[in-house]
């Protein structure tokens, strides 16, 4: 087996050595550990025959000797050195690296993060600034002849230098990330990216195609609660399709199905003009507080079912599609829900949160690092972004997940002008972004990867999926989803043939074949519990409290907030 990065080590395995190995697995690469006794036993053709053509090298500050050194330079060795401190030995290292006087100093979390406009190592990350409270960063280089990627106020902490036409990149300290450490639920993602970071771009500059990424980056602008009627408090519906015209992106309106009967053609005839860039999404289906909260399954999947069936007689009734993703409520929902719209066949949930109110298992740093988390049912929860957190849409788009938007009618209240700023910032982020809607973004979710025979790896999350072979050649595909035992797999289809599959641990494992330009449609069926009982019609007090509460808020809506920003 051929390893992608070869990790030079003089001592045990501790805890930030650990770290790294998990952040390379995650990311799909393979590690080859050389254990070293001293730097006097380092065989030039052994040490040449692991860091093979396309090859990267990982090395603490302590163990890169002078003579580890050239032999590196020698082998012209892309190369991540890391663990610098305040020492004697790393000064000296540094000197050497840089030509110029380095020292590493001390510093405290008050400045914020600068991310280095370099687009070819940092990505959608590039030209940020912004704060990640809580973030570990004790050490920083203070002076040095190398490009800074990632800086503390004035000071970086991660650099790059040229060594006789070899990429190497020096990162201050050890404070790699545990991808199984409990990310608390008020933690912003921002937090953990100094330790995630750094490794994320050294290997994805150093082999670009061998580690897991996203080639088709997507994002969707949704807006809660309007129905379609042509104005809903600040929203103009019309003015909203004419910033189309004038800027690229697309939104899905979280339509509460209790609205079903109420759309108006016009508003309708509007939607049907505009293709995948105007489109519907599942908000709930009464729309009251912690409907999807509540910890009977049963409950759920009849909730669930209603705002189907009502989004499907809206369909039809109007000839307006939908895509079958959730949109809790107020963010509530609980471990059942997930269960719930399994069972249902909705495709994904979209949420400020990807916590229920009732898990019992903490999400870890890996659960948020996935393209959705997937923890709970093995249904994919997608998270989404208020437009005043742009660096976490880009570390998201970093990350290969979708970058998700998402706003109330009274973000209009401007006229629309706040909408085309942030529209701007996210198209700067990455000009391949593709703007469409819900459903895309979520069965299009993918992370790919070319294996060193040339079969392309792609990992998706949905049960419902399409992947396109967009080369000009024909290419085999390794197609990989995660499945835990609870929801039990009976079918794989391609194309709507059915096809045998490889059952791992964690998922399926399938080979598949795709020519060029050709177009996979993957569908997974999986066991299905018993089917609901028939619902029953809701009791007339629970109608007349949905339905003073849908008028109140629009009263408060299209009145009350209207005038009081006048």
């Amino acid at each position: 087996m051929q390893h992608c990065v070869t990790l030079l080590n003089f001592e045990e395995l501790g805890p930030t050595k650990l770290n790294l190995l998990k952040i390379i697995d995650l990311m799909g690469g393979s590690v080859r550990i050389l254990n070293l006794v001293n730097d006097k036993n380092v065989n030039m053709d052994h040490l040449r025959n692991l860091v093979s053509a396309g090859g990267c090298v990982i090395v603490n500050a302590r163990t890169l000797s002078p003579r580890l050194r050239i032999i590196l330079l020698e082998l012209k060795s892309k190369v991540l050195i890391y663990g610098f401190n305040s020492t004697q030995q790393a000064k000296e290292l540094l000197k050497f690296l840089t030509n110029g006087t380095v020292a590493d100093i001390e510093t405290h979390n008050t400045e914020p993060i600068r991310v280095a406009d370099c687009r070819e190592v940092c990505g959608q990350m590039a030209g940020l600034i912004f704060n990640a409270k809580g973030a570990h960063i004790r050490s920083v280089f203070n002076s040095g002849n190398f490009t800074p990627l990632l800086s503390i106020g004035k000071s970086p902490f991660f650099v790059s230098t040229n060594q006789e036409g070899c990429l190497w990149m020096l990162l201050a300290g050890d404070d790699i990330a545990d991808l199984d450490e409990v990310v608390p639920k008020e933690a912003s993602i921002l937090k953990f990216f100094p330790g995630i970071a750094p490794l994320m771009m050294f290997l994805r500059t150093a082999l670009p195609d061998r580690f897991w990424h996203n080639t088709a980056p997507t994002a969707c602008f949704i807006l809660d609660d309007p129905p379609l009627k042509e104005r809903y408090g600040f929203l103009d519906y019309k003015k909203l399709m004419e910033l189309q015209d004038l800027v690229k992106f697309s939104f899905s309106i979280a339509f509460i199905p209790w609205n079903y009967r109420r759309s108006q053609n016009r508003v309708v005839e509007m939607f049907l003009t505009r293709g995948d860039t105007c489109t519907l999404s599942v908000h709930g289906c009464d729309h009251t507080r912690g409907e999807f909260g509540s910890p009977d399954v049963q409950l759920m999947r009849r909730a669930a079912q209603r705002a189907l069936n009502r989004m499907i007689q809206h369909r039809e009734s109007t000839g307006l599609g939908f895509d079958a993703v959730m949109v809790f409520p107020q963010g509530i929902f609980s471990t059942a829900a997930t269960k719930a719209l399994k069972s249902c066949d909705y495709l994904a949930a979209v949420n400020t949160t990807p916590y229920p109110i009732d898990a019992k298992e903490d999400l870890l740093l890996r659960d948020h690092l996935g393209l959705a988390v997937t923890r709970f049912s093995n249904f994919p929860i997608f998270t989404r972004r208020y437009p005043n957190r742009l660096a976490e849409l880009a570390f998201d788009l970093f990350l290969g997940k979708p970058a998700l938007v998402v706003e109330h009618h009274r973000y209009f209240r401007d006229a629309g002008k706040a909408l085309t700023e942030t529209v701007a910032k996210m198209n700067r982020l990455d000009d391949r972004l593709q703007w469409t809607n819900l459903g895309i973004c979520c069965s299009q979710a993918n992370l790919q990867k070319t294996e060193m025979n040339g079969d392309i790896c792609v990992q998706f999350v949905t049960d419902r999926f399409v992947l396109e072979n967009k080369t000009g050649q024909d290419h085999f595909y390794i197609l990989k989803h995660r499945s835990t035992p609870e929801v039990g797999m009976n079918s794989f289809f391609l194309n709507d043939r059915h096809q045998e599959f490889e059952s791992e641990a964690d998922g399926i494992n399938i080979r598949i074949k795709l020519r060029a330009k050709e177009t996979a449609h993957i569908r997974i069926e999986r066991e299905q519990p018993t089917p609901v009982s028939e619902l029953k019609k809701t009791d007339f007090i629970h109608q007349a409290r949905v339905l003073f509460r849908r008028h109140l808020c629009e009263f408060r809506d299209n009145y009350v907030e209207t005038i009081r920003r006048q």
